[in-house]
């Protein structure tokens, strides 16, 4: 996993990074698998401070956050919050795919085993 950090029109500070990232890799590890590439964005708009997360290669989908808020640690918070609903929709959506499928084919396998079907590929075949 790789997370990238880009300041506009801030100072860097590697206390924000370290913070950042500890946050973003606890929500990221508990809902993928893979290793997904993270991209940070830290700006200030007006009065307001602005985290935006590109997460690319979760679940073969990549997910946006953007947040404004008084503080870069609060924009943080609420951009990390974000990301963990979004996360866990897209593994719901996978996990109730999945065990579509799989009642699909046990209810296949039944009906076929009720008939005396055999499936060969994509066609039944009838057992004498």
């Amino acid at each position: 996993m790789s997370i990238r950090f880009a300041f506009h029109q801030l100072d860097p500070s590697p206390a924000l990074c370290e913070y950042t990232e500890a946050k973003l890799l606890g929500v990221v590890e508990k809902y993928t698998k893979k290793a997904p590439m993270i991209h940070v964005t830290f700006s200030r708009r007006r009065r307001d401070s602005v985290a935006h997360c590109d997460v690319v290669g979760a679940y073969g989908t990549d997910l946006h956050a953007e947040v404004k808020a008084p503080s870069l640690y609060g924009a943080v918070n609420q951009m990390a919050e974000k990301l963990r609903r979004q996360l866990k929709r897209h593994k719901d959506k996978v996990k109730h795919h999945k065990t579509h499928a799989k009642q699909r084919a046990d209810r296949l396998q039944s009906e076929a085993e009720h008939h005396n079907l055999v499936f060969v590929g994509e066609k039944a075949a009838v057992l004498h």
